[in-house]
């Protein structure tokens, strides 16, 4: 089973605290738990199900769920807890999971691919085994920022705290998302050279600075050759002239939610020194100049409608 939920909307912390027992404790809290062992083990009983866990575990036990905590050998064990609440928890069957992934991930590198648009997608999904363990110590380490803030009493540290507990999230999806992509066997998925949405990823980042091929070559790690030949197979243009599009595109972009903007100033924003040369690439990839397009979409700007 995995949990699954979405943190476009950011969780909200109901109370986070450190324990250290050996004691048996039953009980079911009407919030999502996410509980981490910082030292020691215990068994917890939940679902029907055991799990034994050891310094460096998180476990996720959902809201309104009865969970049981037994001590191992009688002996102390130290815990993290975090209540929160989020939106919408789905728990999802592996092959679920690993369909959604699929599909979330399909989106976001068309998204990135797309030299029409000039945002690249955001995943928030979260995806959590109910037990995950971590050996490199990097789940500690966030747990000893949270009890820190929480020792360190000041009214705003609320947001660091926030953070730090996306963070322990996503620590943990992305483990998640690791170990279930050991089981996928969908060849399926990903078809798009690795060094080819850096590549995308690249241009995209960095808009504002005159881009070159041999930028791309060196970041990526690879032939002139090599990657004229992937943005040939899978744009049907050149890595120039795929730069070119995405700045146009974002020309456009920005003279139509701000026409009032000087066309100097976008030229200079995207990297381009010459206001000139800038004006007659615009011209040749859109068909007109920069002052008719902004003539002539003023007309309709959104802010006309506020």
């Amino acid at each position: 089973m995995i949990y699954h939920f979405n943190v476009q909307t950011m969780p909200t912390i109901k109370s986070t605290y450190t324990v250290i027992r050996n004691t048996i404790w039953q009980v079911a809290d009407p919030y999502h738990i996410l509980l981490s062992i910082t030292d020691g083990e215990c068994e917890v009983e939940t679902g029907g199900e055991k799990h034994r866990l050891k310094k460096g575990s998180s476990m996720l036990i959902p809201a309104n769920q009865s969970y049981k905590r037994t001590p191992v050998d009688g002996k102390m064990c130290e815990m993290m807890y975090v209540h929160f609440t989020v939106g919408e928890t789905d728990e999802l069957t592996e092959k679920e999971a690993l369909e959604k992934i699929n599909r979330n991930k399909a989106e976001a590198e068309q998204s990135l691919l797309d030299s029409q648009n000039s945002f690249v997608a955001a995943l928030t999904d979260v995806f959590l085994k109910p037990v995950l363990h971590r050996e490199d110590g990097k789940t500690l380490e966030i747990c000893e920022k949270i009890k820190a803030l929480r020792y360190g009493y000041k009214i705003d540290n609320t947001l660091f705290l926030l953070i730090y507990f996306c963070e322990l999230l996503a620590l943990l999806s992305k483990q998640t998302l690791g170990e279930l992509r050991e089981q996928d066997t969908d060849t399926q998925t990903v078809k798009i050279p690795y060094n080819l949405k850096k590549a995308v990823w690249y241009i995209k980042q960095n808009d504002s600075k005159k881009i070159t091929v041999s930028d791309l070559c060196q970041y990526c790690s690879i032939s002139e050759s090599q990657l004229t030949r992937y943005f040939k197979e899978h744009f049907h243009t050149t890595p120039i002239q795929y730069i070119i599009d995405f700045k146009m595109n974002r020309a456009r972009e920005i003279f139509l939610n701000a026409p009032e903007i000087p066309v100097k100033s976008v030229s200079s924003d995207l990297g381009y020194d010459d206001q000139h040369y800038f004006s007659r690439i615009f011209t040749k990839v859109t068909g007109e100049t920069p002052t008719a397009y902004k003539e002539r979409v003023s007309e309709f700007s959104p802010k006309k409608l506020i």
